[in-house]
């Protein structure tokens, strides 16, 4: 057995990169370590540019951002970019030959060079055995090997396409693979490690196929233009035929239009002759009816005359009866109702017996006395009762005490003038609320006292006085008050000390709970003030007097007493109100009954009065009646004759208006009889000039037909031959619009007709192109033949990559704590789809589709061993380039993808932005190097600063 294996590529790993003149990249040789690089910076910094510089020198075709290899000459002054990659190529221990010993290097660095010029926008390749140097070598002969041949070479050693196109596609969201369609994912492993020769092939074919069927087409639709243009000449041909004779028609039409003219003017010449005798026969009959319908109409007029004056003086008779009928109508009515008024008041009236009336008067006076009073005591107690409605609603709204409004007033300018104020309601705080009242009763209107600064006394007390304030205006007046164990003042507190002197006057009054003890007060030399009952009484030496309080205002308590007391003063004025109300009712139904009985007795005092005038009245109601029937009877004998003579003028209007309307339709009929008997003479004259007119236009053709009686039978109307020429123009119209190839002047039928020969040159053309098409067939049946069995060769391809696949995503399984697999279906047309299946920790495996199956960390991995087992499929994973694969996953994705990477036997390179999953990086990353981007001003970035940490 040999002692080393005999793989075919061994991994190739960077040592380091170097490059002049790209981008912004300063000169510097940067160190890659043989795991995993992280190349961090912030966005712009240059991480996705020295990804692409690396592109560039493995010779990918695709770069990251749209940038192509013009956009990398960044400053003006660069021509020409150099880029050095050293690559390690010591003895690997275990196969016992070094990575480039296929292509005959032998050194321990191996060093690929890349030439890019600006001007031609190409790259160049040089494959040094040694560490070549940029400064020295450079000045050196170099063989500089175009792209394709580097690509060849490099291919040996293991730099497969299915690397290149690894490193070439779309990076970032390394988990969306995982978000795959079934098909996509196939196109996605073929765009990897598919053999790109037989793929170009294959699609060349399909190419050349379609190429080859559009000529096909071309041809075929020249032949069909040739038969079309075969039927247009013969359908041509024909309706040229057809034009001519119809042209030949319209011309007979033309010659014979006249002749029927000169024919129909003949005949309407002879039948207007005719027309003009019956017209002058009818013209004197009209005459002799207009005169006798002349005579009749003027002796109807007169008898209508003397029938209208009648009826007038009818009229008027009529007229004044009516008058004098609607007078005397008035006139009963009235006296009607007069009776029938008399008669119900004696109906109403005669049973009533007599009372004292003047009793009844007395009665009233004594009852509209009691109903005024017991009004005035309801209005008191209803304008007491919304006084207390309107105080409660007030406080309630405003939660303020019920001040007097002069105090409020006064209160309001002060604060307006900021004049600094005391009242001594404010400063007065009682502290037992069962002595409040009367306590307040006591202190009266000095609870409305305004105590101001010195200063301000005298201009407070002129607005006082201009306002008629009706309480003291006083000065600050600080006090100390001495004060008996039962004074009444032990019973509240002063709020501030300067209103104290005001209520030194009562530190000697004591409380009492009954008259006895009061008076025991004054004996030894107080005064006294009673609680109960209401209203409260004080006791001084000269005797005893009722106190009451109208409101409550001291303290801040004295809102909640004031209100509870009009609450209850409100609710013991309801009854009494209640009570007022029924009263003044009862009152007014008593007064109102007096009333009406007063009433009544006066109208029955009147009942003899109202007999005699209802005997006047019966008489003078039938004295109008009388004459009223009269007056009637002579408008019906005057209405009778009226209507009788309406009736003969109505005879005599209805006959003289016949006499009218046939007397004027006469008249109409004989002035139409006289203009059409001027029309008749005017188309005479017009008649024989026509006929000489289209006599002066003959030929002696048609003056022969003219002639012979016999033809001129045979001659149709000028409607019909004018018809018939415009049918026939409509059809020669019809049959030109219906000529293709062109327009046709009018008169280039004949010539058509005579190039009928002509189109047997198109008809030899067309079987020439027939020749043609069996040709192209023929090559095309073959070219499909060819298409067949490419696509049987890239059938046969792709199931081997699917294989090849599968079977290296089988060998890093064994290597991991997971299972996968690969399972291709060939669709159609060329359509391939795979089940990607996996199973981590020791579970069964299932399709990726299923989306329940993975974690979002197992998407990572699983998108990573997809793309690493298609770059092993083609050769060996020596090295991978990652552009921001984990910019989208969270701490427990990376993590996992972070040991995935570092179980795998490549190089990584890792583009990362600044953010917080740097950290989550450290503990696999074996070296970090840390990008900055060129600060304004400067020509080329920082220097890249770097660092190995395991």
């Amino acid at each position: 057995m040999s002692k080393f294996s005999d793989r075919k590529y061994l991994p190739i790993r960077f040592l380091n990169l170097e490059t002049e003149g790209f981008s912004f990249f300063p000169r510097q040789e940067i160190p890659l370590h043989s795991k995993i690089n992280g190349i961090i910076g912030v966005n712009g910094a240059g991480k996705t540019t020295l990804l692409n510089m690396m592109r560039v020198l493995i010779g990918s075709k695709k770069f990251d951002n749209n940038q192509s290899l013009q956009t990398f000459f960044e400053r003006d002054e660069i021509d020409e970019i150099y880029i050095v990659g050293r690559f390690d190529n010591k003895v690997n221990p275990s196969y016992g030959r070094r990575p480039f010993e296929a292509i005959g290097k032998r050194q321990d660095i191996v060093s690929v060079i890349c030439r890019i010029k600006r001007d031609t926008s190409r790259r160049e390749y040089c494959v040094y055995d040694g560490n070549f140097d940029l400064e020295h070598d450079l000045q050196t002969y170099i063989r500089w090997i175009k792209v394709e041949q580097y690509a060849k070479q490099m291919q040996e050693v293991g730099l497969t396409r299915s690397l290149i196109n690894a490193c070439s596609l779309s990076q970032g969201n390394t988990e969306q693979i995982m978000d795959l369609t079934e098909e996509e994912l196939a196109d996605y492993i073929l765009q990897i490690c598919g053999e790109q020769e037989r793929i170009d092939q294959f699609n060349q074919i399909k190419i050349d196929l379609k190429a080859q069927k559009e000529q096909y087409f071309h041809i075929e639709m020249q032949k069909q233009r040739e038969e079309s243009t075969l039927r247009e000449i013969e359908n041509n041909l024909n309706i040229c035929k057809k034009i001519v004779d119809q042209q030949e028609q319209l011309t007979r039409l033309h010659f014979e239009l006249p002749i029927s003219q000169y024919a129909n003017v003949k005949n309407e010449q002879a039948q207007n002759e005719s027309e003009l005798r019956k017209l002058i026969q009818d013209q004197q009959r009209l005459k002799d009816s207009i005169q006798s319908h002349e005579e009749s109409l003027e002796d109807t007029g007169i008898k209508l005359s003397e029938s209208q004056e009648t009826t007038s003086h009818l009229s008027e008779t009529i007229r004044e009866l009516n008058i004098k009928s609607s007078a005397a109508a008035v006139d009963l009515h009235n006296h009607q109702r007069i009776v029938s008024e008399l008669n119900t008041f004696m109906d109403t009236y005669r049973s009533i017996p007599l009372q004292d009336l003047v009793k009844l008067t007395e009665d009233k006076l004594h009852l509209e006395e009691d109903h005024k009073g017991k009004l005035t005591a309801t209005a008191t107690l209803r304008s007491n009762s919304r006084a207390l409605e309107n105080k409660i609603t007030r406080m309630e709204t405003t939660h303020k005490n019920d001040f007097p409004t002069a105090v409020i007033q006064m209160r309001q300018w002060l604060e307006s003038q900021n004049i600094k104020y005391l009242l001594i309601a404010d400063c007065i705080e009682i502290q037992d609320e069962f002595w409040r009242e009367s306590f307040e009763a006591m202190l009266g209107s000095e609870r409305f006292t305004i105590v101001v600064d010195p200063k301000d006394m005298v201009y407070v007390m002129k607005t006082a006085q201009e306002n008629r304030y009706p309480f003291w205006v006083s000065p600050f007046k600080p006090a100390k008050l001495k004060l008996e164990k039962h004074a009444i003042l032990n019973k509240v507190t002063l709020t501030d000390d300067r209103v104290a002197g005001y209520l030194q006057r009562f530190d000697k009054v004591m409380v009492a709970t009954h008259m006895e003890e009061a008076w025991s007060w004054i004996n030894k030399g107080y005064s006294a003030l009673l609680n109960h009952p209401s209203p409260y009484y004080v006791v001084a030496n000269r005797g005893g007097r009722s106190i009451r309080s109208k409101e409550l205002c001291c303290g801040r308590h004295a809102y909640e007493a004031q209100l509870r007391e009009y609450k209850r003063q409100y609710e013991k004025l309801k009854p009494l109100l209640l009570m007022a109300e029924n009263e003044e009712d009862n009152a007014f139904e008593k007064l109102s009954e007096v009333t009406e009985q007063i009433r009544i007795q006066q109208q029955r005092l009147l009942l003899p009065s109202k007999e005699e005038e209802l005997v006047l009245a019966n008489r003078t109601l039938q004295t109008l009646q009388d004459a009223l029937n009269k007056v009637d009877t002579l408008i019906g004998q005057c209405s009778e004759q009226l209507l009788k003579e309406m009736r003969h003028q109505n005879e005599l209007s209805s006959y003289s208006g016949i006499l009218k309307t046939k007397l004027h339709a006469n008249r109409t009929q004989l002035e139409e009889r006289n203009t059409v008997l001027e029309d008749k003479k005017s188309k005479r004259s017009t008649l024989d000039s026509q006929i000489q007119d289209i006599k002066k236009l003959f030929n002696d053709e048609q003056k022969l037909v003219v002639a012979d009686t016999e033809r001129m039978k045979l001659i149709l109307s000028p409607g019909q031959y004018e018809e018939n020429i415009k049918l026939k123009k409509s059809q020669i119209e019809f049959l030109r619009n219906n000529l293709t190839g062109g327009n046709f002047r009018p008169g280039e039928e004949k010539a058509t007709i005579r190039l009928e020969k002509s189109h047997e040159k198109h008809r030899i053309l067309l079987d020439q192109h027939l020749e043609e098409i069996k040709k192209i067939k023929h090559d095309l049946e073959k070219l499909e033949e060819k298409r067949v069995e490419a696509k049987k060769e890239y059938q046969i391809m792709v199931d081997e990559v699917f294989q090849k696949v599968r079977k290296a995503l089988e060998e890093m399984s064994k290597h991991g704590d997971f299972d996968a697999s690969l399972r291709a279906v060939y669709l159609d047309d060329e359509r391939w789809k795979v089940d990607y299946r996996l199973g981590f920790n020791g579970k069964p495996i299932k399709s990726y589709r299923d989306k329940s199956s993975l974690s979002g960390g197992q998407k990572v991995i699983a998108s990573l061993l997809l793309t690493f087992a298609a770059i092993k499929a083609d050769g060996v994973l020596s090295f991978m380039i990652l552009d921001e694969p984990f910019a989208h996953l969270d701490e427990e994705r990376i993590g996992l993808a972070g040991q995935f990477l570092s179980q795998s036997d490549a190089q990584i390179i890792i583009g990362m932005p600044y953010s917080e999953n740097i950290k989550l990086m450290m503990p696999w990353v074996n070296m970090l190097l840390n990008f900055r981007p060129k600060a304004r001003g400067e020509n080329v970035a920082p220097p890249i600063t770097y660092g190995e940490y395991r």
